[in-house]
C-alpha cells in the first residue's frame, strides 16, 4: 500500500494513539508498583512503535481533515515522541509512575497534530497543551518556576508572532514563512523551547524528575523552525557557529555539569538551519538523539556516547554539519561581492573546528560519567540511540538528507575530528588524576544549587503563560466570529 493511500483510521491512530495510551495508563494508576512498571514498559514500546509510524508515514504525505502528515514535521514529530517514550521505558523500574506516562502521551500526540495541523488556531491549542504537559512534569522539582519560565515565553512569544502575523495577513492557514520582527520572534521562541537558554525549560531540572519532557520541547520548537522561520541567514548562522564553538570549548575545558552544556547543541542546530534551511530536519533528529544521550548519561553511565555527540563522525548530525559546510562553501564561491563572502567563509573556517571541539566536550561527558550507579535499563536505551544514529549515518536518505554525502567535506570534517580526538588525548595525560568523578549520589546533570528569584520567575512564567492563553483565545473567538471555525 502507498503510503499516501493510508486509511483515515490509520491516520488517526497514528495522531490520536498517543493519548489513548494516555487513557489507559491513568487507568492502572492504583496498580502495584511491579504491574505499573510492566505496564509502562508496554505503553513505552507501544508509543515507539506509533512514533516510528508517524516518521515513515509522512513519506507519502497522507491527509485527514484538516491534517496532512508532511515529510519533513512527521518525522520530527516521531522522533521527538519516540525519544520521550524511550526515556519513559528506560526509567520504569526507577520511577514506576504511570501518570508521568499518561502526561508523555498527552504531549506526544499534541506534538503530533501540531506537527501535521493545517490551521492556525488549532496549531496553537495543540502547541499549548504540550507546553502544559511539558509544564507538569516539570513541576516536582526544585528549579521548578525555571522549568515553567522557559516553556511559558517560548509559547507567549510564538503566539504573539502568530497574532501580530494574523492581524496583518488575516489568513486562518499556518504561514509557510514569515518575514520581519515576527521571523525573529518565531526563532527566539523555538530556541527557549528547544533548550537554546540554559537552565530554563525543560532543561531546568537537568536530568532530574521531568527530563521526559525534553524532547517533547525541543521537537515543538524545531517544528516552528521548520515552518515558518527557516531561511538562509550568513550573518547569523556565522555569529552562531562561532559561539557554538567557544560554548563547546569554554565547557570542555571548565568543570561544567550537562545542564549548563546542553544550548550548544541547539546553537549549532539554529546556525545549520541558517545555513542549509533543508537540513533542519537531519540536524533536529540528531539534537533529538544527543539530548536523550544527556537524559540517559546519569543513569546508564555509557561507555560510547563519544559516538552519540551531535557533530561526530557516524552519526546522524555529522551528516547534517557536512551537508551545511558544502552549502557554506559553494555560497562563499559564488559570492559576488567580497562582503557577502565573508559570513559564509567564517562558517566554512570554524565549522571543522567547531567538531573539534565537540569532542572534546564528549571526553568531558565521558570522563564525568565514569562513577556512580549503572542501571540496565538506562544503557540499553542508550545503545538504542546508538544504533539508530549510525544507521541514519549510513543511510543518509533516511533523514531527508539526498543522495548522499559530499566525499570531499567528510575527509575534511573526519580530520577535524581526529585532530580533536588528539587534543583529548594530549589533555587528558596532562590532566591525569585531577579529573573529578562524580560519586554515585552526585547526580552528573545536576543544575546549580538554588535556585535564585524564585518568585520573581514564577510571576513572570505566569504573565507569559496568560499571555500565550490570551492570544490563543483572542485568535479562537475570531475565528468564531467570522464563521471559519
Amino acid at each position: 500500500m502507498d503510503l499516501d493511500e493510508l486509511p483515515d483510521v490509520t491516520v488517526v491512530l497514528l495522531l490520536l494513539g498517543h493519548a489513548a495510551i494516555a487513557v489507559l495508563l491513568l487507568l492502572d494508576a492504583l496498580a502495584p508498583p511491579k504491574l505499573r512498571t510492566l505496564t509502562l514498559r508496554v505503553a513505552a514500546g507501544a508509543g515507539i512503535v506509533l512514533s516510528l509510524g508517524l516518521a515513515i508515514a509522512g513519506r507519502g504525505s497522507p491527509e485527514w481533515r484538516g491534517f496532512i502528515l508532511d515529510a519533513d514535521r512527521s518525522l520530527v514529530a516521531g522522533t521527538a515522541s519516540a525519544c520521550a517514550w524511550l526515556l519513559v521505558g528506560a526509567r520504569a523500574r526507577l520511577l514506576p509512575r504511570v501518570e508521568r506516562g499518561a502526561l508523555v502521551g498527552a504531549g506526544a500526540s499534541g506534538l503530533a497534530l501540531l506537527a501535521a495541523g493545517r490551521w492556525l488556531v488549532p496549531s496553537l491549542l495543540f502547541a499549548l497543551v504540550v507546553g502544559a504537559a511539558a509544564v507538569v512534569l516539570l513541576l516536582e522539582g526544585r528549579r521548578r518556576s525555571y522549568a515553567w519560565f522557559g516553556v511559558a515565553a517560548g509559547l507567549a512569544i510564538a503566539t504573539a508572532a502568530f497574532t501580530v502575523w494574523w492581524l496583518d495577513a488575516e489568513l486562518w492557514e499556518l504561514p509557510l514563512a514569515v518575514e520581519g520582527w515576527e521571523k525573529w520572534l518565531v526563532v527566539a521562541a523555538a530556541g527557549l523551547l528547544a533548550g537554546g537558554l540554559p537552565l530554563t525549560g525543560a532543561w531546568a531540572q537537568g536530568a532530574a524528575r521531568g527530563s521526559e519532557a525534553a524532547p517533547l520541547l525541543v521537537g515543538a520548537g524545531f517544528l516552528l523552525l521548520l515552518r515558518p522561520a527557516a531561511g538562509e541567514q550568513p550573518w547569523v548562522a556565522a555569529s552562531l557557529v562561532v559561539l557554538a564553538t567557544a560554548a563547546y570549548a569554554w565547557c570542555a575545558v571548565k568543570e561544567r555539569k550537562i545542564g549548563t552544556v546542553t544550548a550548544c547543541p541547539i546553537l549549532v542546530a539554529l546556525a545549520v538551519s541558517f545555513v542549509a534551511p533543508s537540513m533542519v530536519p537531519a540536524i533536529a533528529v540528531a539534537s533529538l538523539l544527543a539530548t536523550t544521550v544527556l537524559l540517559l548519561m546519569p543513569a546508564a553511565r555509557p561507555t560510547a556516547p563519544v559516538l552519540l555527540f551531535t557533530h561526530l563522525p557516524l552519526t546522524a548530525g555529522f551528516g547534517a554539519v557536512v551537508v551545511a559546510g558544502e552549502v557554506a562553501f559553494r555560497r562563499a564561491v559564488d559570492a559576488g561581492e567580497v562582503i557577502d563572502a565573508v559570513p559564509w567563509s567564517v562558517v566554512v573556517v570554524v565549522l571543522p573546528a567547531m567538531v573539534g571541539a565537540s569532542l572534546l566536550l564528549a571526553r568531558r561527558l565521558i570522563l564525568r560519567g565514569a562513577g556512580g550507579p549503572i542501571h540496565s535499563d538506562a544503557r540499553v536505551a542508550t545503545w538504542l540511540i546508538a544504533g539508530a544514529s549510525l544507521a541514519l549515518a549510513l543511510f543518509p536518505e533516511a533523514l531527508l538528507i539526498g543522495d548522499g554525502l559530499p566525499s570531499r567535506e567528510i575527509l575534511l570534517f573526519g580530520g577535524a575530528s581526529l585532530l580533536g580526538l588528539l587534543t583529548a588525548v594530549i589533555v587528558r595525560r596532562r590532566a591525569g588524576s585531577d579529573v573529578s568523578v562524580p560519586l554515585p549520589d552526585e547526580p552528573l546533570a545536576s543544575p546549580p544549587a538554588g535556585p535564585r528569584f524564585a518568585r520573581t520567575v514564577a510571576a513572570a512564567a505566569a504573565l507569559f503563560s496568560l499571555i500565550a492563553v490570551a492570544g490563543a483565545a483572542y485568535l479562537l473567538v475570531e475565528g468564531l466570529k467570522l464563521g471559519f471555525l
